[in-house]
């Protein structure tokens, strides 16, 4: 099938600003014979454009090629045509060659965001976290700013923060703290490989000689050692070296800054401070200093349009996690940048043989969804073989700032900007930058920032630490399975947010504790029952109060459903209630421990009534019930209520408010009601449902005097004589 990749449609020309100016993108129909640069396929085409320069998207890979040609990336080139000729009339007639299969425009982007200066000064409640004491605050390492990671570890003691609005990574770190084996390439910008608080954790292709000039390892690449920097032979310079740039060090920095080293803070699959312990980072180097903005080469950058061959390399180099902190707009995914996805996924983790050399077979792939606050589709994102990541901040809120939608798979803490709350600023994620950029008013080498951008490695660093747990319990892991118990542990983050985002949060916010869970078995674990039950009665409600239990992590339990009936409700279905049992939920924002009530009321005089109560975690699951049972007090009234054909009128005489309860029989069921004066004329009427709540009218501006009420179910009627004052 033939496609043209325009994009925007007829927008194109006036989105120019959004593809690499100039530059064509082919795919030729594959015809069984290899693809040269100088062959006469590439050349005939180059010369009808009158193209200056061609170029490979991907390279020809080394040892990789007859893998790399199985999947059809020798048939990408890009013709550079001059930026004064209209791309799409070109791309629309070369799409009459039968010798060519895909015409596409190049996307561009750029990376303006800066690092954030909030939360320079350290908190005074921040002494609530002790780093090195895990029996304080629960922290094991010693890194003295990871007291400013509010995204691992929330307590709630920061500007605006709430509790638990974190990525839970304390108890994932009792699994394990990330294996050298799991390699992560973050396709950004550069990394800063001798950053102090990154540089153990670097991947080292441990074939290639640096600076030879030569591809020792023949992977296709010169003198990639921390990983490549990918782009047209020209820019900046040919040599693939590494250029540290603020937002690719930030990512990494929360996937694997160097743990428990006594300086900086802690990645998130950064090891424990044994030199054999951490995740590597593999510098996949898309964007580089943007020339338009030469105030901040560090803070600035601008994608290459050699991105699709980025997945390529990480897959022939032992990555199994991508991470794409980028993304851009059109309709629909370029075609290149499918291709090196789908290279990546199927290929990470082999050989050139196909050899399962990693962790696992295949590759994961997450990227940022996008930061425009919108429903809005965004590549490579909304792609179904990544996992798209929205943002949410510290108060379980989604920053305004994030995009939602259909496509969105998971959502993770991505921090906020001062914008984001009024009063008041929260932090936006600390993590590394370069140590030659500027220090924002923060530590040099560190600061904050926000977006989807900070989101994703936090799943990126999530899955590190499921695969490592993994690779140590000998448990066999695929792409499938590591995505599944990723979006299983994800918790409900909905209740908490405005109803636009239902069903565009994706499965929920992750929780690292819970995935590790997952993986080990041990995900069905007990959240703790209601205790401390303590019932207060009255004529018409029932008051209980108990204390909030723990869930599994010691966190307070999210929310309790009550149930209340007639019958005892120990038999009873509670996933399928029957007519007459009735559910009450309650979200809890209280500490465990603290005590938390219900007040069940219009409950019907002298009557036992049956409960069970239930404890609900971030994952939805229950504790075991607490049945009990209480009654109300009789009536004030000395006289006896009416009972007659399974109803209860009450109370006799009435002066404002008259009750009708009804039997179980009657419960769900339709009942007609009259109320006749004393001659005859009816002065109320209605219809209900039976409940085990009395159903209540007000009489008080009924004149006084003798009345009949009249209770009709079908060909049912019982008649009741009342007395009003």
């Amino acid at each position: 099938m033939k496609e043209i990749k325009e994009y925007n449609g007829g927008l194109v020309q006036e989105r120019m600003d959004t593809y690499e100016p100039g530059w064509i993108r082919v795919k030729f129909v594959d015809s069984g014979t290899y693809l040269y640069l100088e062959g006469p396929e590439i050349q005939e085409v180059a010369s009808f454009l009158g193209a200056t320069q061609t170029e490979r998207v991907f390279k020809e890979g080394g040892k990789f090629r007859e893998r790399r040609k199985k999947y059809g990336l020798h048939l990408w080139f890009d013709f550079y045509v001059g930026e004064e000729q209209p791309l799409t009339r070109s791309m629309s007639t070369l799409m009459e060659w039968p010798q060519i299969e895909v015409a596409e425009l190049i996307p561009l982007a750029r990376q303006t965001t800066k690092a954030e200066a909030f939360f320079s000064a350290w908190h005074p409640k921040y002494t609530s976290y002790a780093p090195g004491n895990s029996s304080v605050g629960g922290i094991p390492f010693n890194d003295p700013l990871i007291i400013r990671q509010w995204h691992y570890f929330n307590d709630g003691s920061t500007t605006s923060s709430v509790a638990g609005a974190d990525a839970n990574i304390l108890p994932a770190w009792e699994v394990t703290t990330g294996n050298p084996s799991v390699i992560v390439a973050v396709i950004d910008g550069g990394i800063d490989f001798n950053h102090p608080d990154l540089a153990a954790n670097m991947w080292v292709n441990p074939h290639e000689i640096p600076g030879n000039g030569e591809d020792d390892d023949d992977n296709g690449y010169v003198d990639d050692i921390y990983g490549y920097r990918f782009g047209k032979d020209g820019l900046i310079n040919p040599s693939g070296e590494i250029l540290p740039m603020d937002h690719g060090s930030h990512c990494a920095g929360v996937i694997g800054a160097v743990s428990n080293n006594g300086m900086g803070l802690a990645g998130i699959g950064g090891g424990n401070g044994d030199p054999s312990t951490g995740v590597r980072l593999m510098s996949c180097q898309t964007y580089v200093p943007d020339p338009a903005y030469p105030e901040d080469p560090y803070g600035n950058s601008k994608s290459t349009s050699q991105t699709p061959d980025a997945f390529a390399y990480a897959a022939d180099n032992g990555a199994v996690i991508a991470n794409c902190s980028f993304s851009y707009g059109g309709t629909s995914l370029s075609a290149a940048y499918k291709a090196g996805i789908d290279y990546f996924v199927d290929n990470a983790g082999t050989d050139e043989n196909g050899n399962q050399t990693g962790p696992m077979r295949g590759g994961l792939m997450v990227a940022a969804a996008g930061n425009d606050g919108q429903e809005i589709t965004k590549y490579p994102a909304s792609y179904e073989k990544c996992i798209s990541v929205a943002y949410s901040m510290s108060n379980y809120l989604v920053s305004p700032s994030s995009n939602y939608g259909p496509y969105v798979d998971i959502t993770a803490p991505g921090g906020a900007t001062s914008s984001s709350y009024a009063p008041g600023r929260v932090g936006g994620v600390f993590s590394t930058i370069p140590m030659q950029s500027r220090n924002y008013n923060v530590e040099q080498g560190y600061s904050y920032k926000s977006g989807t951008s900070m989101a994703a490695p936090h799943v990126a660093g999530i899955a590190a630490l499921v695969l490592s747990a993994a690779l140590e319990n000998d448990i066999s892991m695929n792409v499938e399975k590591l995505r599944n118990i990723l979006e299983r542990s994800c918790w409900d983050i909905y209740r908490y947010n405005d109803q636009k985002y239902a069903g565009g949060l994706g499965h929920g916010q992750i929780d690292a504790g819970f995935a590790l869970q997952i993986l080990l078995g041990d995900d069905d674990q007990p959240v703790e029952t209601p205790q401390n039950l303590q019932t207060t009665t009255g004529t018409y409600q029932i008051q209980v109060s108990w204390l909030v239990p723990r869930d599994y992590f010691g966190n307070p339990v999210v929310s309790t459903e009550a149930y209340i009936g007639l019958r005892d409700l120990k038999d009873v279905d509670l996933t399928n209630l029957p007519a007459g049992i009735k559910k009450t939920s309650i979200q809890n924002n209280k500490a465990v421990g603290d005590t938390e009530e219900m007040v069940f009321s219009d409950l019907s005089p002298g009557t036992s009534y049956y409960f069970a109560l239930i404890a609900i975690d971030r994952q939805k699951q229950w504790s075991e019930p607490l049945f009990f049972s209480a009654k109300t007090q009789p009536a004030d009234d000395p006289s006896e209520p009416i009972e007659e054909g399974g109803f209860t009128v009450y109370p006799n005489p009435v002066k404002d408010h008259l009750f009708i309860s009804f039997a179980e029989k009657y419960l769900g069921k339709k009942v007609e009601i009259q109320i006749l004066n004393a001659i005859g004329h009816c002065v109320y009427s209605d219809e209900m449902q039976g409940s085990i709540e009395p159903y209540k009218i007000g009489v008080k501006r009924m004149a006084a005097g003798v009345y009949t009420v009249i209770l009709k179910h079908y060909e049912e009627e019982n008649h009741f004589t009342i007395i009003k004052h």
